[in-house]
Protein backbone atom coordinates (compact mmCIF):
# COMPACT_ATOMS: atom_id res chain seq x y z
CA UNK A 1 0.00 0.00 0.00
CA UNK A 2 1.16 3.63 -0.98
CA UNK A 3 1.69 6.07 1.99
CA UNK A 4 -1.10 9.00 2.13
CA UNK A 5 -0.53 12.24 0.06
CA UNK A 6 0.24 14.84 2.47
CA UNK A 7 -2.38 17.34 2.97
CA UNK A 8 -1.41 20.77 2.49
CA UNK A 9 -3.70 22.95 4.76
CA UNK A 10 -4.88 26.26 3.09
CA UNK A 11 -3.27 29.87 4.99
CA UNK A 12 -5.31 31.42 7.26
CA UNK A 13 -6.85 34.26 6.80
CA UNK A 14 -4.64 37.12 6.68
CA UNK A 15 -1.08 37.84 5.68
CA UNK A 16 1.89 35.32 6.34
CA UNK A 17 5.05 37.72 7.75
CA UNK A 18 8.50 36.86 7.83
CA UNK A 19 10.31 36.05 10.73
CA UNK A 20 11.72 39.41 11.10
CA UNK A 21 8.70 41.27 10.92
CA UNK A 22 7.36 39.20 13.75
CA UNK A 23 10.61 39.80 15.93
CA UNK A 24 10.40 44.02 15.20
CA UNK A 25 6.57 43.68 16.26
CA UNK A 26 7.75 42.06 19.30
CA UNK A 27 10.48 44.34 19.38
CA UNK A 28 8.41 47.32 18.96
CA UNK A 29 5.82 46.39 21.61
CA UNK A 30 8.39 45.74 24.58
CA UNK A 31 9.79 48.99 23.98
CA UNK A 32 6.88 50.65 23.44
CA UNK A 33 5.37 49.38 26.89
CA UNK A 34 5.64 52.32 30.14
CA UNK A 35 5.90 49.04 32.29
CA UNK A 36 9.48 48.13 30.17
CA UNK A 37 10.97 51.48 29.34
CA UNK A 38 13.46 52.15 32.09
CA UNK A 39 13.08 49.77 35.31
CA UNK A 40 15.34 48.51 37.99
CA UNK A 41 15.79 45.05 38.37
CA UNK A 42 17.69 42.60 41.35
CA UNK A 43 19.01 39.39 40.79
CA UNK A 44 22.14 37.32 40.93
CA UNK A 45 25.23 37.91 37.93
CA UNK A 46 26.21 34.52 36.42
CA UNK A 47 27.58 33.83 32.72
CA UNK A 48 29.95 36.92 32.74
CA UNK A 49 31.86 37.65 29.95
CA UNK A 50 33.94 40.77 29.44
CA UNK A 51 35.12 42.07 26.20
CA UNK A 52 35.19 45.77 26.16
CA UNK A 53 31.02 45.23 26.80
CA UNK A 54 30.07 43.23 29.40
CA UNK A 55 27.72 40.11 28.84
CA UNK A 56 26.31 38.45 31.64
CA UNK A 57 22.58 36.99 32.61
CA UNK A 58 20.44 38.22 35.98
CA UNK A 59 18.69 35.78 37.30
CA UNK A 60 16.49 34.17 40.44
CA UNK A 61 15.16 31.01 41.30
CA UNK A 62 12.23 31.27 38.36
CA UNK A 63 14.32 32.98 35.71
CA UNK A 64 16.57 34.28 33.78
CA UNK A 65 17.44 37.52 31.86
CA UNK A 66 20.44 38.30 29.56
CA UNK A 67 21.70 41.58 30.06
CA UNK A 68 24.46 43.41 28.32
CA UNK A 69 26.31 46.60 29.32
CA UNK A 70 28.15 48.51 26.45
CA UNK A 71 31.76 49.45 27.62
CA UNK A 72 31.90 53.07 27.56
CA UNK A 73 28.81 52.48 31.32
CA UNK A 74 31.30 49.03 32.16
CA UNK A 75 34.47 51.75 32.55
CA UNK A 76 32.49 54.04 34.92
CA UNK A 77 31.81 51.11 37.37
CA UNK A 78 33.98 51.38 40.42
CA UNK A 79 33.92 47.96 40.98
CA UNK A 80 33.65 44.43 38.60
CA UNK A 81 30.81 42.37 37.11
CA UNK A 82 31.66 39.38 38.93
CA UNK A 83 29.87 35.66 38.94
CA UNK A 84 27.60 34.88 41.94
CA UNK A 85 27.32 39.06 42.87
CA UNK A 86 24.07 40.05 44.00
CA UNK A 87 23.06 43.66 42.06
CA UNK A 88 20.44 45.67 41.00
CA UNK A 89 20.65 46.76 37.46
CA UNK A 90 18.82 49.79 36.02
CA UNK A 91 17.71 49.46 32.30
CA UNK A 92 15.77 49.09 29.25
CA UNK A 93 14.12 45.71 28.08
CA UNK A 94 14.19 45.02 24.17
CA UNK A 95 13.91 42.46 21.64
CA UNK A 96 17.41 41.28 20.46
CA UNK A 97 16.50 40.08 16.88
CA UNK A 98 19.25 38.36 15.39
CA UNK A 99 19.32 35.36 18.39
CA UNK A 100 14.96 35.94 19.27
CA UNK A 101 15.17 36.73 22.73
CA UNK A 102 14.43 39.15 25.20
CA UNK A 103 17.49 41.07 27.00
CA UNK A 104 18.40 44.16 29.13
CA UNK A 105 20.68 46.52 27.75
CA UNK A 106 21.96 48.19 31.41
CA UNK A 107 22.94 51.25 32.40
CA UNK A 108 24.12 50.87 35.91
CA UNK A 109 24.68 48.22 37.88
CA UNK A 110 24.73 48.66 41.73
CA UNK A 111 25.41 46.42 44.37
CA UNK A 112 22.90 44.53 46.34
CA UNK A 113 23.43 45.38 50.21
CA UNK A 114 26.97 46.63 49.79
CA UNK A 115 28.19 50.17 48.45
CA UNK A 116 29.99 49.98 44.89
CA UNK A 117 32.80 51.56 46.80
CA UNK A 118 32.95 49.09 49.32
CA UNK A 119 32.54 46.42 46.72
CA UNK A 120 35.59 47.62 44.22
CA UNK A 121 38.07 47.97 47.48
CA UNK A 122 37.59 44.27 48.45
CA UNK A 123 37.53 43.11 45.21
CA UNK A 124 40.45 45.13 44.40
CA UNK A 125 42.07 43.93 47.67
CA UNK A 126 41.24 40.07 47.23
CA UNK A 127 43.00 40.48 43.55
CA UNK A 128 46.20 42.30 44.64
CA UNK A 129 46.54 40.17 47.37
CA UNK A 130 46.61 37.07 45.30
CA UNK A 131 49.25 38.58 42.95
CA UNK A 132 51.62 38.62 46.28
CA UNK A 133 51.54 42.98 46.55
CA UNK A 134 51.11 42.85 50.23
CA UNK A 135 53.50 39.68 50.94
CA UNK A 136 55.48 40.90 54.29
CA UNK A 137 58.27 39.50 53.04
CA UNK A 138 58.76 41.87 50.17
CA UNK A 139 58.29 44.89 52.64
CA UNK A 140 61.58 47.08 52.55
CA UNK A 141 63.03 48.32 56.15
CA UNK A 142 63.04 52.56 56.24
CA UNK A 143 66.47 54.19 56.34
CA UNK A 144 67.40 54.48 60.07
CA UNK A 145 68.50 58.75 58.97
CA UNK A 146 67.42 60.05 55.37
CA UNK A 147 69.52 62.14 53.45
CA UNK A 148 66.27 63.21 51.14
CA UNK A 149 62.81 62.62 51.79
CA UNK A 150 59.93 62.65 49.45
CA UNK A 151 56.85 63.42 49.92
CA UNK A 152 53.99 62.71 47.18
CA UNK A 153 50.74 65.17 48.38
CA UNK A 154 48.48 68.01 47.71
CA UNK A 155 50.10 71.71 48.11
CA UNK A 156 46.61 73.05 49.48
CA UNK A 157 46.03 70.54 52.05
CA UNK A 158 47.17 70.50 55.85
CA UNK A 159 48.93 67.45 55.44
CA UNK A 160 51.98 69.00 54.01
CA UNK A 161 51.97 71.42 56.62
CA UNK A 162 51.94 68.49 59.32
CA UNK A 163 55.17 66.81 57.71
CA UNK A 164 56.72 69.48 56.99
CA UNK A 165 56.28 70.64 60.89
CA UNK A 166 57.30 67.56 62.33
CA UNK A 167 60.20 66.69 59.75
CA UNK A 168 61.75 70.24 60.67
CA UNK A 169 61.52 69.72 64.27
CA UNK A 170 62.87 65.93 64.47
CA UNK A 171 64.99 66.03 61.76
CA UNK A 172 66.20 69.19 60.17
CA UNK A 173 69.57 67.85 58.53
CA UNK A 174 66.78 66.46 55.65
CA UNK A 175 66.06 67.45 52.70
CA UNK A 176 62.58 67.14 51.95
CA UNK A 177 61.10 67.00 48.28
CA UNK A 178 57.52 67.67 48.08
CA UNK A 179 55.75 66.12 44.19
CA UNK A 180 52.18 68.42 44.55
CA UNK A 181 49.26 66.05 43.26
CA UNK A 182 45.50 65.90 43.41
CA UNK A 183 44.70 63.14 46.20
CA UNK A 184 41.08 63.31 45.08
CA UNK A 185 38.91 63.48 41.94
CA UNK A 186 39.25 62.36 38.63
CA UNK A 187 42.55 61.66 37.29
CA UNK A 188 44.23 61.80 41.04
CA UNK A 189 45.12 58.29 41.20
CA UNK A 190 47.47 58.79 37.84
CA UNK A 191 48.90 61.99 39.71
CA UNK A 192 50.09 59.89 42.30
CA UNK A 193 51.18 56.99 40.81
CA UNK A 194 52.90 59.69 38.55
CA UNK A 195 54.69 61.13 40.87
CA UNK A 196 56.04 57.66 42.81
CA UNK A 197 57.56 56.49 39.59
CA UNK A 198 58.86 60.07 38.92
CA UNK A 199 61.20 59.95 42.36
CA UNK A 200 62.08 56.46 41.34
CA UNK A 201 63.61 57.70 38.03
CA UNK A 202 65.74 60.38 38.90
CA UNK A 203 66.80 58.57 42.31
CA UNK A 204 65.53 61.79 44.21
CA UNK A 205 64.54 60.69 47.72
CA UNK A 206 65.51 57.90 49.93
CA UNK A 207 62.19 57.35 51.52
CA UNK A 208 58.65 58.45 50.06
CA UNK A 209 55.65 59.63 52.56
CA UNK A 210 51.94 59.22 50.93
CA UNK A 211 50.04 61.48 52.54
CA UNK A 212 46.58 62.79 52.48
CA UNK A 213 44.43 64.28 55.13
CA UNK A 214 41.19 62.47 56.47
CA UNK A 215 37.63 62.41 54.66
CA UNK A 216 35.00 60.16 53.12
CA UNK A 217 35.73 57.08 51.46
CA UNK A 218 34.98 58.94 47.97
CA UNK A 219 37.65 61.68 49.15
CA UNK A 220 40.54 58.75 50.05
CA UNK A 221 39.07 56.66 47.17
CA UNK A 222 42.64 57.89 44.63
CA UNK A 223 44.77 55.48 47.28
CA UNK A 224 42.06 52.81 46.52
CA UNK A 225 43.04 52.72 42.68
CA UNK A 226 45.00 50.38 41.02
CA UNK A 227 47.62 52.45 39.24
CA UNK A 228 48.24 53.78 42.95
CA UNK A 229 48.88 50.05 43.84
CA UNK A 230 51.10 49.35 40.81
CA UNK A 231 53.22 52.44 41.29
CA UNK A 232 54.16 51.15 45.52
CA UNK A 233 54.67 47.65 44.44
CA UNK A 234 57.25 48.59 41.28
CA UNK A 235 58.93 51.26 43.34
CA UNK A 236 62.63 51.05 44.69
CA UNK A 237 62.56 53.35 47.18
CA UNK A 238 60.43 52.72 50.36
CA UNK A 239 57.25 53.80 50.73
CA UNK A 240 54.33 55.12 53.91
CA UNK A 241 51.61 55.33 53.62
CA UNK A 242 49.42 58.24 55.62
CA UNK A 243 46.02 58.43 54.34
CA UNK A 244 43.53 59.57 56.22
CA UNK A 245 43.16 59.38 60.02
CA UNK A 246 43.74 56.03 61.99
CA UNK A 247 40.51 53.95 60.95
CA UNK A 248 41.02 54.88 57.43
CA UNK A 249 42.49 51.97 55.79
CA UNK A 250 43.17 52.06 51.45
CA UNK A 251 44.74 49.83 49.59
CA UNK A 252 47.90 51.79 49.69
CA UNK A 253 48.19 50.89 52.94
CA UNK A 254 48.23 47.07 52.52
CA UNK A 255 51.52 47.84 49.42
CA UNK A 256 53.30 50.36 51.09
CA UNK A 257 56.71 49.13 52.97
CA UNK A 258 54.70 50.97 56.25
CA UNK A 259 52.09 52.54 57.33
CA UNK A 260 51.29 55.88 59.27
CA UNK A 261 47.92 56.36 61.14
CA UNK A 262 48.48 60.12 59.81
CA UNK A 263 50.55 62.03 58.05
CA UNK A 264 52.18 63.63 61.14
CA UNK A 265 52.91 59.95 62.30
CA UNK A 266 54.56 59.28 59.09
CA UNK A 267 57.25 61.95 59.73
CA UNK A 268 58.23 60.58 62.58
CA UNK A 269 58.83 57.52 61.31
CA UNK A 270 60.84 58.50 58.36
CA UNK A 271 62.86 60.94 60.75
CA UNK A 272 64.97 60.20 63.72
CA UNK A 273 64.73 62.48 66.61
CA UNK A 274 67.67 64.71 66.11
CA UNK A 275 67.94 65.66 70.19
CA UNK A 276 67.98 61.74 70.87
CA UNK A 277 70.48 61.56 68.13
CA UNK A 278 72.56 64.67 69.75
CA UNK A 279 72.65 62.90 73.08
CA UNK A 280 73.40 59.13 71.33
CA UNK A 281 76.35 60.79 69.73
CA UNK A 282 77.77 62.61 73.44
CA UNK A 283 77.63 59.10 74.60
CA UNK A 284 79.56 57.52 71.67
CA UNK A 285 82.22 60.77 71.86
CA UNK A 286 82.55 59.87 75.54
CA UNK A 287 82.87 56.17 75.33
CA UNK A 288 85.83 57.11 73.12
CA UNK A 289 87.38 59.33 74.77
CA UNK A 290 87.52 56.62 77.93
CA UNK A 291 88.47 53.27 75.55
CA UNK A 292 91.60 56.38 74.27
CA UNK A 293 92.38 56.88 77.41
CA UNK A 294 92.10 53.12 78.48
CA UNK A 295 94.15 52.25 75.38
CA UNK A 296 97.30 54.90 76.43
CA UNK A 297 97.57 53.68 80.10
CA UNK A 298 98.01 50.53 78.58
CA UNK A 299 100.98 51.57 76.27
CA UNK A 300 102.54 53.65 78.59
CA UNK A 301 102.48 50.44 81.15
CA UNK A 302 104.60 48.73 78.54
CA UNK A 303 106.36 51.31 77.87
CA UNK A 304 107.56 51.41 81.21
CA UNK A 305 108.41 47.43 81.28
CA UNK A 306 110.52 47.30 78.24
CA UNK A 307 112.57 50.49 78.87
CA UNK A 308 113.56 48.34 82.89
CA UNK A 309 114.91 45.40 80.14
CA UNK A 310 118.54 44.71 80.04
CA UNK A 311 118.41 44.77 76.22
CA UNK A 312 116.98 48.73 76.46
CA UNK A 313 119.32 49.43 79.07
CA UNK A 314 122.51 48.04 78.68
CA UNK A 315 122.57 46.85 74.68
CA UNK A 316 126.33 46.76 73.93
CA UNK A 317 126.57 43.60 76.81
CA UNK A 318 123.66 42.13 74.80
CA UNK A 319 125.39 42.53 71.83
CA UNK A 320 128.68 40.97 73.22
CA UNK A 321 126.79 37.99 74.96
CA UNK A 322 125.48 37.13 71.43
CA UNK A 323 128.93 37.59 69.44
CA UNK A 324 130.33 35.34 72.40
CA UNK A 325 127.89 32.71 71.52
CA UNK A 326 128.12 33.12 67.82
CA UNK A 327 131.59 32.26 68.21
CA UNK A 328 131.35 29.40 70.47
CA UNK A 329 129.58 27.98 67.83
CA UNK A 330 131.51 28.60 65.29
CA UNK A 331 134.62 26.42 67.10
CA UNK A 332 132.08 23.68 67.30
CA UNK A 333 130.49 23.41 63.85
CA UNK A 334 133.60 21.54 62.07
CA UNK A 335 133.72 18.80 64.69
CA UNK A 336 129.77 18.25 64.76
CA UNK A 337 130.15 18.32 60.71
CA UNK A 338 132.50 15.54 60.56
CA UNK A 339 130.87 13.61 63.50
CA UNK A 340 127.73 13.72 61.45
CA UNK A 341 129.67 12.53 58.26
CA UNK A 342 131.38 9.96 59.85
CA UNK A 343 127.99 8.45 61.40
CA UNK A 344 126.57 8.98 57.68
CA UNK A 345 129.25 6.86 56.08
CA UNK A 346 129.28 3.94 58.90
CA UNK A 347 125.34 3.93 58.45
CA UNK A 348 125.87 3.63 54.39
CA UNK A 349 128.42 0.56 54.76
CA UNK A 350 126.21 -1.12 56.87
CA UNK A 351 123.27 -1.03 54.40
CA UNK A 352 125.90 -1.64 51.36
CA UNK A 353 127.26 -4.91 53.19
CA UNK A 354 123.23 -6.07 54.78
CA UNK A 355 122.88 -5.82 50.52
CA UNK A 356 125.55 -7.49 49.35
CA UNK A 357 124.17 -10.53 51.92
CA UNK A 358 121.10 -10.22 49.62
CA UNK A 359 122.49 -10.28 46.14
CA UNK A 360 121.67 -12.95 43.93
CA UNK A 361 125.56 -13.24 43.07
CA UNK A 362 126.73 -14.63 46.47
CA UNK A 363 124.12 -17.34 45.77
CA UNK A 364 126.02 -17.65 42.72
CA UNK A 365 128.91 -18.01 43.78
CA UNK A 366 128.02 -21.12 46.05
CA UNK A 367 127.69 -23.05 42.77
CA UNK A 368 123.88 -22.26 41.87
CA UNK A 369 123.41 -21.41 38.20
CA UNK A 370 120.04 -19.09 36.76
CA UNK A 371 118.68 -21.11 33.54
CA UNK A 372 116.80 -18.98 30.94
CA UNK A 373 114.85 -19.50 28.04
CA UNK A 374 114.06 -16.56 25.79
CA UNK A 375 114.77 -14.63 28.40
CA UNK A 376 112.34 -16.19 30.67
CA UNK A 377 113.94 -18.10 34.43
CA UNK A 378 113.21 -21.50 33.87
CA UNK A 379 112.01 -23.33 36.79
CA UNK A 380 110.47 -26.64 36.00
CA UNK A 381 112.29 -29.39 34.10
CA UNK A 382 108.82 -29.39 31.67
CA UNK A 383 110.27 -25.69 30.56
CA UNK A 384 113.92 -27.38 29.17
CA UNK A 385 112.77 -30.02 26.37
CA UNK A 386 115.59 -31.86 24.74
CA UNK A 387 117.46 -29.68 21.70
CA UNK A 388 116.10 -26.39 23.30
CA UNK A 389 118.45 -23.71 23.37
CA UNK A 390 119.17 -21.98 26.49
CA UNK A 391 121.04 -19.46 28.65
CA UNK A 392 122.93 -20.37 32.23
CA UNK A 393 124.56 -17.49 34.44
CA UNK A 394 126.91 -18.55 36.58
CA UNK A 395 129.11 -16.22 39.18
CA UNK A 396 131.26 -15.21 36.92
CA UNK A 397 129.29 -14.72 33.65
CA UNK A 398 126.86 -16.49 30.76
CA UNK A 399 126.66 -19.56 28.42
CA UNK A 400 124.75 -20.37 25.67
CA UNK A 401 123.55 -24.07 26.06
CA UNK A 402 121.40 -26.87 23.86
CA UNK A 403 119.59 -28.86 26.42
CA UNK A 404 120.52 -32.81 25.45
Amino acid sequence: MSAPAARILPPTQGPVRSVYEVCRQVRHLLEHEPDLGLLWVRGEVSNVHARGHVYFTLKDTHAELPCVMWRTEAERLPFRIEEGLAVVVRGRVTFYEPKGRIQLYADEVHPAGRGALHLAFEQLKERLEREGLFAPERKRDLPPCPARIGVVTSLQGAALGDVLRVLSHRWPLANVVVRGVRVQGEGSSQEVAQAIRLFNRHDAADVLVLARGGGSIEDLWAFNEEPVARAIHASRLPVVSAVGHETDVTISDFVADARAATPSAAAQLVAPDAAQARGRIHDLLGRCVLALEASLASDEHRVTRLADRAALRQPLRLLEQWRARVEDAARLLPRAAARRVQAAEDAAGQQGLLLDSYSPLRTLGRGYAIVSVQGRVATQVAQLPPGERAQVRLADGERDVVVA
